[in-house]
């Protein structure tokens, strides 16, 4: 009953829930909210921001960081069939048969070992 709510929820804040012919026709992402942390021309970013100072070109950097509180463990499931998802990637999920097609397709790439940033180990 939550679940349901909550999805309700969602498509009534990401205004699908008045659309007419249904949120059947709720494309891929539609749901999700922008990130006010990263950096959206003509919302948080001046005019002309191309052309600032090289110098300063950090401030207009997307820096990106792992956190520590982040958690997905609201997404294991035992399987689908026992918990269906109520809007299976209207938000930040994706489609899970097409994640790992993509998975699959991707196996031969290897990952590049990053070096710590300070040089320290």
């Amino acid at each position: 009953m939550t679940q349901e709510f909550h999805h309700l929820k969602q498509l009534k804040q990401a205004q699908r829930g008045h659309h007419p012919k249904g949120v059947d026709v709720t494309q891929e992402g539609e749901c999700a909210v922008k990130c006010p942390a990263c950096l959206h021309p003509g919302i948080n970013l001046p005019l002309g921001w191309e052309r600032k100072n090289p110098v300063q070109g950090w401030i207009y950097a997307l820096f990106i960081a792992i956190d520590a509180n982040f958690h997905l463990k609201q997404k294991v499931v035992s399987l689908d069939d026992s918990d269906p998802s109520l809007n299976c990637s209207w938000a930040y999920f994706i489609e899970e048969q097409s994640y790992k097609a993509y998975l699959a397709d991707c196996m031969h790439i290897s990952q590049k070992v990053s070096t710590p940033y300070c040089g320290s180990d």
